[in-house]
């Protein structure tokens, strides 16, 4: 009777792991609702611009300065930007300004400022964490196809989480997002670890046909970005 009883409790057992196993992992980012905030990346962008190599490298300083109905604007800084072909720095303009303007998911809406020399609204697009409000499963995509607007293009999204990680002894949440332009030829795939508000605390995204008048030519390569105080 011990032994069946013994196999009758490790067969329960064994059945409540699997379950716990099996039973998706759910999250939801609570996005802030706080203005004023600011937050710091130090970004370095290994390119490829029409078979030239570029290593590019900038602080950015993204802040929240109005929330209101379905709309967050953020206004960017960009300092330090450098720019190194071939071993040697290019004068590069100062950048103005950024203004963004996105939906609840984090999609662009409207962007001005930056640098003329390159296609800021997807350089943004390709450092920015796009995911709904509602529950995320893990391994389980969400997909979002946006509507062209003005300046910017369509674009289909597919933001899937994938787990936990640990970020400088914070728990951080685990993206893994890819973008692509609906008629052109530019798309990126990146891996996100965040707060659970959303913040990014770091990523890596692979880009591919990000347009650079200046050059001509469209840049591939890899965009790093990691958060400083």
């Amino acid at each position: 009777m011990k032994r069946l009883a013994y196999g009758l409790l490790g067969c329960a057992v064994a059945l409540t792991l699997a379950w716990a196993q099996d039973a998706p992992e759910k999250v939801k980012i609570e996005r802030s609702t706080e203005t004023g905030k600011t937050a710091k990346y130090e970004i370095a962008m290994d390119l490829d611009v029409g078979g030239t190599k570029a290593d590019v490298t900038f602080l950015l300083s993204r802040t929240v300065e109005k929330i209101q109905d379905d709309t967050t604007t953020i206004k960017g800084k960009i300092d330090n930007f450098k720019v190194v072909v071939d071993g040697e720095e290019l004068e590069v303009p100062a950048a103005e300004p950024t203004s963004a303007e996105l939906t609840p998911e984090g999609m662009l809406k409207r962007f001005t400022g930056g640098f003329d020399g390159m296609d800021m609204p997807k350089l943004h697009l390709a450092m920015a964490l796009i995911a709904p409000s509602t529950e995320l499963a893990k391994d389980v995509p969400w997909r979002l196809e946006s509507k062209a607007a003005g300046t910017i293009p369509a674009f289909k999204v597919e933001t899937t989480f994938v787990g936990t990680e640990d970020v400088k002894g914070e728990k951080a949440l685990k993206f893994k997002i890819a973008i692509k332009e609906s008629e052109g030829d530019y798309k990126s795939s990146g891996v996100f670890w965040t707060k659970k508000d959303g913040t990014i605390l770091k990523f890596e995204s692979k880009i591919e046909g990000l347009p650079i008048p200046a050059a001509g030519a469209s840049a591939t390569g890899m965009i790093k970005g990691t958060l400083v105080p």
